[in-house]
């Protein structure tokens, strides 16, 4: 039996384009929105889960080095639940980066957690 094969690369699947509240980059390097029912839809995610997705990474910056990437969804910050991007900032803003903040993330609907430090 012969088969004749046809490699190509496979397309990246871009986040939704929805228009809501984003959070401009900022000095951890991403973006981030905050997960709504039609983004849950969209990225096949449990329509319970709630928290902020990553919609861009900054290589090289603060979110890349704590191996954060772009569709991961942060449901908490130290322990805190984020269900939106104020909360995300509130969190934030509460911890020394420098010490470093634990996330727990979701990605590819497994949950891990993530290490956000200014200065590794």
């Amino acid at each position: 039996m012969t088969l004749h094969l046809v490699l190509d690369e496979l397309e990246d699947h871009p986040l939704p384009t929805i228009q809501q509240e984003k959070e401009p980059s900022d000095p951890l390097g991403l973006n981030l929105e905050t997960l709504t029912p039609e983004h849950s839809r969209q990225l096949q995610m449990d329509p319970h889960l709630q928290g902020v997705i990553v919609t861009d990474i900054i290589p090289g910056g603060v979110a890349d080095r704590a191996t954060l990437r772009r569709g991961d969804l942060i449901i908490s910050v130290e322990n805190q639940p984020v269900h939106s991007i104020d909360d995300f900032r509130k969190v934030i803003e509460t911890h020394d980066l420098e010490q470093g903040a634990r996330l727990r993330v979701v990605t590819d609907g497994v949950g891990r957690f993530a290490f956000l430090q200014s200065n590794p």
